[in-house]
């Protein structure tokens, strides 16, 4: 297993010579059941297969493959791969080294805690158990963005930058293409040339306290960010708990419930960002998730010619019927028994099997969804009437 190792990379259109002292950390311990009901706990969302693989990739296969191998093949393209690793919770560890066929190493969190915890243990794992150094960076991300490779270059470049620095924290940031109020916002000092010095953070905001930040220049907060390993022991040094990561998991609970944002990023002075001008987007939602779909299905799925701006998705193993339906997401698990939605006359012929109806431009998250019609839904009497 190489820790540090000479490769070719292509960055901005030309080849350029980088010795690689950065490690990335996908993480993968949510629940990631805004896509419920396909996702759950036994299987998260970005464990799916709804993607189709970055061109970049030159994958010759047609398969769908889940947004977890989606990003890792992007990593492959930018030559980041290799000193990946996962942190998840235990459930989840089968999944992804069956999903990525053994090519990443999991950092298994002992419980859910949050990003500071998990963010800690992923430091502690690779300083244990990679051969990682103090001096070497690390990037953290998200497992789930859609995005181009272009994006993990400018990662590469971000660490590059971070590993000159001492002290310092690097985050990445998308340029906005409208004021989205599901985002959060980096503001900038954009004076001079990039990293840009960070003055603050905006958690989501409304529809006019959005557009002003897009006015003064501020990112989409694109959930990355980069410093040196060194810097994970000032930060658990108060709770009493080293960077030995047999110890760390032995006093996991002593660490803060708190995400690494709250706990880090709020308090730091030396924050820089760097800018992504190009696609990034959360697939969060259904209807974030239909819009880069190529197909109007997947699965075995028959429209009628009544139906509009609908997407349906069938991993019954079964046909599905779809009648009269209207900006709906129709998804069809093995979670119970047949029901019929709103929105027009959906019939799903299935034989005890379940599926949900959700309109497209009413339900934006999981969280939408209540827990009676989430416990409806699993006896089969749900009615489909969410976001109504």
């Amino acid at each position: 297993m190489m820790i540090s190792c000479t490769i070719r990379c292509v960055q901005s259109a030309k080849s350029v010579e980088w010795r690689n002292n950065m490690y990335i950390v996908l993480l993968s311990g949510g629940s990631g059941k805004r896509l419920w009901p396909l996702s759950n706990d036994l299987c998260s969302k970005q464990y799916i297969k709804l993607m189709n693989p970055d061109e970049a990739e030159h994958s010759e296969s047609t398969e769908k493959c889940s947004m977890l191998q989606r990003v890792f093949g992007q990593l492959k393209a930018a030559s980041l791969s290799e000193n990946t690793i996962v942190c998840a919770s235990d459930s989840q560890v089968e999944l992804i080294e069956s999903q990525l066929d053994g090519q990443a190493e999991v950092a298994v969190e002992p419980m859910r805690r949050n990003t500071f915890p998990a963010v800690m243990l992923s430091c502690a794992y690779l300083l244990s158990n990679k051969g990682a150094k103090p001096d070497d960076v690390v990037a953290f991300l998200p497992v789930d963005p859609y995005t181009t490779v272009e994006f993990f270059n400018k990662i590469k470049s971000l660490g590059e930058y971070i590993e000159k620095q001492d002290s310092v924290i690097g985050l990445l940031g998308g340029v906005p293409t409208y004021p989205s109020t599901k985002y959060g916002y980096i503001v900038p000092e954009k004076n001079g040339s990039e990293p840009f010095a960070v003055k603050g953070f905006r958690e989501k905001p409304d529809e006019v306290t959005a557009q002003e930040l897009v006015d003064m220049g501020a990112l989409w907060n694109c959930g990355v960010f980069c410093f040196k390993l060194n810097m994970a022991a000032q930060w658990l040094d108060k709770y009493g708990v080293t960077t030995n990561y047999d110890e760390m998991v032995a006093d996991y609970e002593k660490l803060p419930k708190q995400s690494f944002d709250y706990e880090v990023l709020e308090h730091w002075k030396n924050i820089v960002a760097v800018q992504y001008d190009g696609i990034w987007k959360d697939l969060g939602t259904w209807n974030t998730l239909t819009e880069e779909m190529k197909e109007q299905s997947i699965g075995d799925v028959t429209w009628d010619k009544t139906c509009e701006n609908s997407h349906a998705i069938n991993v019954l193993g079964v046909p599905m019927v779809v009648m009269g339906a209207k900006n709906m997401v129709i998804a069809g698990d093995y979670m119970g028994k047949p029901i019929t939605g709103i929105g027009g006359v959906v019939q799903i012929y299935v034989d005890r099997k379940n599926y949900i109806l959700l309109d497209k431009f009413g339900v934006d998250s999981y969280d939408v969804i209540t827990e009676d019609t989430r416990k409806s839904a699993a006896s089969g009497i749900a009615r489909g009437a969410v976001g109504a």
